[in-house]
C-alpha cells in the first residue's frame, strides 16, 4: 500500500510504500481531491458559484455541482474565506475573521488550500469555533494569537509559504451546520498607506459524504523558552501522556518556531524500556507544512509523546522567550491524525513537561535534516 502526502502545486509527491495497520486503513491522497494548481486544476475548472456570502466581513465563495436530489451538491464543494481588505497598521498584528456553515447538513473538510504569500502573512491559523465574537459584523477583529473564540480548535496551520494538503481517503474534518470556520492571520508586517489591502485567506474543499474516520489536530506546545545570547543548542522540550480517548493514528506532522528555531523532534516513549522512537524531525525554516510519517503512527492513551525544539541564537545579542511576535520565540509539533468517528475526539493538546522523563532525549536530537536547497528556496519566496 502506497502512503501519500501529495503536493501538487510545487510537484512534490512524498511518498512511501508499506503494510497496512489494518484492513480498514484509509489510502492517502484519495478521490475527491482535485490535485490541481490553485483555483485552476482538477475539477475546479467546471465549478460554478453557488452562493456568494458574507460573515464577519470575510468574503465567502462556495462554488459546487447542483445535486441530484433536492438541489442539494452530492460532490466536493470549495469554501474561500479571506480577509476582507485588511490593512494591518502594526508589525505583528494578528486578525481573525469568520465564516458561518450555513450549508443545510454537515460537511466534511478534505483539503486545504492556502491564499497567502510568506512576504506578507508571517503564518495562518484555521480554527473551528462553535460561536463567533460579534457574527455578522462588517469588520476583522484583532483576536491576537488564540484569542479566536473561546471553544476554538485548530484544523489547520500554514506558514513559510507551504503548499495545499489532501487528507487520506476516508478522513475528514467535521463541520456542522452552525459551526464557525474562523481564519486567523498573523501578518508579518505593517502596510503602508500606498500598498494595496489584503484578502489573504483558505480555500477548504468539503464533501457532503461523511468519511469513516474523522481528523484531528493533537498540539504539543512549550511554554517557557528562554534562549541566551549567542548560544547554539539550545533545548525546549515537551512531553505527556496522549489522553486519547481511542487510538489515533498520526499520517502527519508539522513544525513552528521563529528565526531562532534549527530543528525539531518526536518521538515515542516507552516508560518500562526507556527507549524513544522518532517519528519526527523537521526543519522549522522549510515551509512549514504537514509533512507524512512513514506510515500512520498509532497511539494510545498509555503512549508518552515527545517533542523537542532545538534553537541556534549565535549572531542574536539578546535573550529570547517565549512570544507571539517574530522576534520572540515559539515551540510547537502539530500532528496531524484519524481516528473513530464515534469515539474519537478531534482535538488534543499537550503543554510542557506534563511527563517526567527518567532517560534523556537522544542527543542527535540537535542534529536537523539534510539540507534541502528546494524546500529552503520555497520558504523564501524563490522556489516554483
Amino acid at each position: 500500500m502506497d502512503l501519500a502526502l501529495s503536493y501538487p502545486e510545487i510537484g512534490i509527491l512524498i511518498k512511501h510504500s508499506h503494510r497496512p495497520l489494518n484492513p480498514n486503513q484509509p489510502k492517502m491522497g484519495g478521490k475527491g481531491n482535485s490535485g490541481g494548481k490553485g483555483n485552476s486544476g482538477g475539477k475546479d475548472m467546471v465549478l460554478r458559484p453557488l452562493a456568494v456570502l458574507s460573515a464577519l466581513s470575510c468574503l465567502a465563495v462556495i462554488h459546487g455541482h447542483p445535486g441530484a436530489t433536492g438541489g442539494r451538491p452530492v460532490t466536493n464543494l470549495t469554501i474561500d474565506i479571506r480577509m476582507p481588505e485588511a490593512r494591518p497598521n502594526e508589525e505583528d498584528a494578528y486578525l481573525c475573521t469568520s465564516w458561518l456553515s450555513e450549508l443545510d447538513d454537515t460537511v466534511y473538510i478534505t483539503k486545504f488550500e492556502p491564499l497567502a504569500r510568506a512576504d506578507v502573512v508571517h503564518h495562518m491559523l484555521v480554527f473551528l469555533c462553535s460561536h463567533a465574537d460579534s457574527p455578522g459584523t462588517k469588520w476583522c477583529r484583532d483576536c491576537r494569537h488564540h484569542g479566536t473564540c473561546s471553544d476554538s480548535r485548530i484544523l489547520f496551520a500554514w506558514a513559510k509559504n507551504a503548499p495545499a494538503l489532501s487528507l487520506p481517503a476516508d478522513v475528514g474534518f467535521r463541520v456542522d451546520r452552525g459551526s464557525y470556520v474562523t481564519v486567523q492571520v498573523h501578518y508579518a508586517k505593517a502596510f503602508s498607506s500606498g500598498e494595496p489591502p489584503d484578502n489573504s485567506g483558505i480555500r477548504l474543499h468539503v464533501s457532503y459524504e461523511k468519511p469513516k474516520n474523522v481528523a484531528g489536530i493533537y498540539l504539543m506546545v512549550a511554554s517557557d523558552i528562554r534562549i541566551p545570547p549567542n548560544t547554539d543548542n539550545v533545548h525546549s522540550d515537551i512531553s505527556c501522556f496522549s489522553k486519547s480517548t481511542a487510538p489515533i493514528y498520526v499520517f502527519g506532522w508539522r513544525t513552528h518556531a521563529h528565526d531562532l528555531g534549527k530543528v525539531i523532534t518526536g518521538y515515542l516513549y516507552n516508560d518500562t524500556t526507556h527507549e524513544f522512537r522518532e517519528f519526527a524531525r523537521g526543519n522549522p525554516q522549510w515551509p512549514q507544512a504537514f509533512y507524512p510519517t512513514e506510515k500512520p503512527l498509532e497511539i494510545t492513551a498509555d503512549d508518552v509523546i515527545v517533542a523537542r525544539c532545538t534553537y541556534n541564537s549565535v549572531g542574536r545579542n539578546r535573550w529570547t522567550h517565549v512570544g507571539m511576535t517574530h522576534k520572540d520565540e515559539m515551540c510547537n509539533l502539530y500532528l496531524m491524525y484519524y481516528t473513530d468517528a464515534r469515539s474519537g475526539k478531534s482535538f488534543l493538546s499537550c503543554a510542557d513537561k506534563e511527563f517526567q522523563l527518567a532517560a534523556p532525549i537522544p542527543p542527535d536530537s540537535d542534529d536537523p535534516p539534510p539540507r534541502n536547497p528546494a524546500l529552503e528556496e520555497l520558504a523564501k519566496g524563490k522556489g516554483k
